[in-house]
């Protein structure tokens, strides 16, 4: 009975070494398969890229890395001028990663898509579904600038108003600002308030002339 026992043990515990040892294996072999997507990427073959992170995310569908993978892949498709493609593979990651640690990017990555398409509402909404959903995001403030920019493309000057103010306010140390006051001096103008886009560019020139003369 003891001896059967202990033999039990024995192979419960070889089959546990194994099973880990086969895990380590697959988990290498994972990152060698993401390396060398990231090394394609970075000499410029972005449709190998593109397909290398994309064949792994379908290989590897419960990989911690496939989240990044998916982004990855839209990203040189982006690169290679796969508009189709990119819109594809961040469909796939928003769909299954919505609160992802690259969704916010993701996003911010449609948006400039349907721009560049001139697909200007569509565009305005993912850029504004940046700003709106992942407040903490990095791309908040370029996000809201596009946003309005868009906006004015799509002939909604009220609405590119509204956006155009939301950066513009509260938001003085933004990199992105004295450019968001540029483009709202400009709705203004368009929406017929020639006195108030005025008033925006003279705010304009005064941070301007602020700027230089700090040391």
């Amino acid at each position: 009975m003891t001896h059967r026992f202990s033999r039990s043990k024995m192979l419960l515990l070889i089959s546990g070494i194994v099973l880990a040892l086969s895990a380590s294996r697959l988990a290498a072999g994972e990152l060698e398969e993401l390396d060398f997507a990231k090394k394609l990427m970075r000499d410029g073959l972005y449709m190998a890229a593109a397909e290398e992170f994309q064949r792994f995310a379908e290989r590897y569908p419960g990989s911690t890395h496939r989240p990044e993978a998916l982004a990855r892949a839209g990203e040189a498709f982006m690169k290679a001028g796969k508009a189709n493609e990119a819109l594809d593979v961040f469909d796939s990651y928003l769909e299954a990663y919505i609160s992802g640690p690259d969704a916010c990017r993701v996003r911010f990555h449609r948006g400039r898509i349907f721009k560049a398409l001139k697909r200007y509402a569509e565009s305005a909404d993912e850029f504004l579904l940046v700003a709106d959903g992942y407040p903490e995001c990095s791309l908040v403030d370029q996000a809201l600038l596009e946003a309005g920019d868009c906006l004015l493309s799509a002939g909604e000057v009220r609405q590119a108003t509204s956006v155009l103010r939301r950066l513009v306010q509260g938001r003085e140390s933004s990199d992105v600002t004295p450019r968001g006051m540029l483009s709202l001096s400009l709705a203004l103008e368009r929406g017929g308030r020639d006195l108030e886009a005025s008033e925006v560019l003279q705010k304009i020139l005064e941070l301007s002339l602020i700027h230089i003369s700090e040391p």
